[in-house]
C-alpha cells in the first residue's frame, strides 16, 4: 500500500500512549461488536477538520497492533481495527485543534524523529533503493509521508500536554482511588529495580568537542568569506540528515520557542542572509542562517554535528570505571563514596549514585519543568527506556548488592560515555498497598484522572469538530464519535 510508512510512527504512539492502552482496555470488553467491512479498492473511510483516513491507512494499523500485542506477549483486541481507526480518529482530531490553537512544537525533533525513522527503514530494507522497491515510491515521497506523520503526531501530543498540563492529584483522590478496586481486583506491581550508577566520560571529551567547535568555526569562515555554500556544508556534514536533504533549511518556519535554546536565542539575533557564531545544545554544535523573518517565524537553514570518538579515546574512560569497580568488589572504597569522588553525574553522584526517573520525565514532558516531587527511584521493567535499557540487561541478572563490570553506554543526549551499575533492591511482583507503593499507585490515581479530563475535552471537541465518518464503518465505533 502506498502510504505503509505511516504506520511506523503511528506503533511508536501506540507503544507510550496510556489513553490508548485504556482504550484498547475498553475493545476487549466488547465482545460482539461488528467486524470491519473489506474492500479490494482504498478509499476515504472519515475526515476530522482538514484531514482523512484511508481504509488502507486502518488497514495496516490494525495489522502493526495485532503484531505489537503478540511481542509483548499479550492478546490483541477483540476487534483490532476499531480499536486503530479510533486511535487514528482521536490524533487527527487533537492534531487539527493543535493547529487551530497554535501549540508550541519542536520543529527540530520532528525532524531528528523523521531521520531516527528513515535509518530504521534503511536499515532494515538494506539499502535506500531496496526501501523504493518495498513501498513502491522514491525516497523522498517516502520521507514526507514520515515528515507529516511525525508532524502530526507531534501537533497530537503537545494539545495531549496542553489539556493535561494542569492536572494534579491529592493524597486523598490517591487513597479514594485505591479503595476502589475490589479486593479480588487489587493491581499487580510488576517486578521493580532499585540501583545505582557510576559514570564517566571519555577522557577526550573536551578536546572532541573543542575540535569540533574549532573545525565549525573554520565552516563559518568558509561561510562568511564566500568560499563555500551554505547548502553544500549543510548536505555533506550535518547530522540532521532530514533537513540536510534540503541543505540544512528546517520543513516549516518556526518560532522562537519553537526550538531548543540556546539556538532559539542565537535564531532571532540574526538578520536573514546571516550565519551565526558556533551555537552548542544538547545535540551537539549548530551554524545557523537566517533565509526569512514573517513576524515571530523565521524561515532557517542549520548545520548540526555532534561529537564522535575513536575507539582509543573511549578507552581510558572504560578503563577508569573497571578500576573502580575493582576497588569496590574489594572493599577499598564503597560504590557511593566512589560515585561522589569519581561519577561524572552531576544528578546523582552526590546521592550515591542514585539513579531516578527525572531525565526521562523532562523529555516526556516536551522540556518543560517537572517537580522533585514527581521523581521516582523504582523502575519497573518497561521503564528502562532509551540508554537505560543498557541498564537493565544488567541489573535483571545481578542480585542484590552486585556491582556490574564496566560497560560502554551514553546519556539522553547520545554522549558516549563508560559505566557501571549496583542493583541495590530488586521488589519482585506483588499486591499494590498504599504503604509501600504510594508513588505507583499515585501514578496510576493521577493517569486515571488525567484521562477522564482528557476524555470530556475530547467529546467537547467533536461537538465543535467537523467529523464525517463512512456510514459502513460507524457500527464498530464508540457512539460519540458519531453525530
Amino acid at each position: 500500500m502506498a502510504k505503509r510508512a505511516i504506520l511506523i510512527f503511528n506503533l511508536a504512539l501506540f507503544a507510550v500512549s496510556g489513553m490508548f492502552a485504556q482504550e484498547f482496555a475498553q475493545e476487549q470488553e466488547r465482545a460482539e461488536e461488528p467486524r470491519r467491512p473489506r474492500f479490494s479498492l482504498d478509499r476515504v473511510i472519515a475526515n476530522v477538520g482538514n484531514s482523512v483516513i484511508l481504509y488502507s491507512e486502518v488497514v495496516e494499523a490494525e495489522q502493526h497492533l495485532i503484531e505489537r500485542y503478540r511481542q509483548v506477549g499479550y492478546t490483541p483486541p477483540t476487534n483490532p481495527f476499531y480499536a486503530a481507526f479510533e486511535h487514528m480518529l482521536e490524533q487527527k482530531l487533537a492534531y487539527n485543534q493543535g493547529k487551530i490553537d497554535s501549540v508550541n512544537v519542536s520543529v527540530v525533533d520532528v525532524q531528528s524523529a523523521v531521520q531516527e525513522t528513515m535509518d530504521e527503514l534503511v536499515a532494515r530494507a538494506g539499502s535506500i533503493r531496496a526501501l523504493e522497491e518495498a513501498y513502491n515510491m522514491p525516497i523522498f515521497e517516502i520521507r514526507d509521508l514520515i515528515r507529516r506523520s511525525r508532524e502530526e503526531q507531534a501537533y497530537a501530543d503537545a494539545m495531549r500536554r496542553e489539556v493535561l498540563g494542569k492536572v494534579t492529584i491529592t493524597p486523598g483522590e490517591v487513597e479514594t482511588y485505591f479503595r476502589s478496586f475490589p479486593t479480588d481486583s487489587i493491581p499487580i506491581i510488576p517486578n521493580q529495580f532499585m540501583y545505582a550508577h557510576i559514570t564517566r566520560y571519555p577522557p577526550a571529551m573536551t578536546e572532541v568537542r573543542q575540535r569540533l567547535r574549532e573545525r565549525m568555526m573554520e565552516m563559518r569562515a568558509d561561510l562568511i568569506a564566500g568560499t563555500s555554500r551554505f547548502e553544500v556544508l549543510a548536505t555533506l556534514y550535518s547530522d540532521d540528515r532530514e533537513s540536510a536533504a534540503r541543505g540544512g533549511e528546517l520543513s516549516e518556519m518556526v518560532a522562537r520557542d519553537w526550538v531548543e535554546e540556546p539556538f532559539g536565542t542565537a535564531m532571532v539575533k540574526l538578520r536573514p542572509g546571516q550565519v551565526s557564531e558556533v551555537v552548542e545544545t544538547e545535540r551537539g554544535f549548530h551554524l545557523i542562517e537566517v533565509l526569512e523573518v514573517v513576524g515571530d517565524r523565521y524561515r532557517v537553514r542549520h548545520i548540526l554535528m555532534t561529537p564522535r570518538f575513536m575507539t582509543d579515546e573511549i578507552t581510558p574512560a572504560l578503563q577508569k570505571v573497571d578500576s573502580l569497580v575493582g576497588k569496590i568488589r574489594s572493599d577499598s572504597i564503597t560504590f557511593a563514596e566512589a560515585a561522589r569522588r569519581y561519577s561524572d553525574d552531576m544528578a546523582t553522584r552526590m546521592n550515591g549514585g542514585l539513579v531516578n526517573n527525572m531525565e526521562i520525565l523532562r523529555i516526556q514532558s516536551g522540556g518543560r519543568g517537572v517537580s522533585a516531587g514527581m521523581a521516582s527511584f523504582r523502575f519497573k521493567e518497561d521503564e528502562f527506556v532509551g540508554p537505560l535499557y543498557r541498564d537493565y540487561l544488567r541489573l535483571r541478572d545481578m542480585q542484590p548488592g552486585e556491582v556490574s563490570d564496566a560497560f560502554q553506554s551514553t546519556d539522553f543526549r547520545n554522549n558516549t560515555l563508560a559505566k557501571t551499575v549496583k542493583l541495590l533492591k530488586f521488589i519482585p511482583a506483588h499486591e499494590a498497598n498504599l504503604a509501600e507503593d504510594y508513588l505507583v499507585i499515585e501514578n496510576e490515581a493521577l493517569e486515571y484522572k488525567m484521562q477522564e479530563v482528557y476524555d470530556r475535552w475530547l467529546r467537547r471537541t467533536i461537538q465543535s469538530t467537523f467529523i464525517r465518518i463512512d456510514p459502513a464503518f460507524r457500527d464498530g465505533l464508540d457512539p460519540k464519535w458519531v453525530k
